[in-house]
């Protein structure tokens, strides 16, 4: 019971890490840098 208490804790911890470095990620990049979607990249990630 413990251990799933501390996983689930530790991958809260992990899952609101990203979202704060992912939105920071977002700030930074420049309007119009074409940093959009590559649908070259998605596709080869379906494989």
């Amino acid at each position: 019971m413990s251990l799933g208490m501390i996983c689930a804790l530790g991958s809260a911890v992990c899952f609101g890490t990203a979202s704060v470095l992912q939105a920071v990620a977002t700030r930074a990049t420049a309007p119009g840098t074409g940093s959009g979607v590559d649908p070259a990249l998605l596709l080869r990630a379906a494989r």
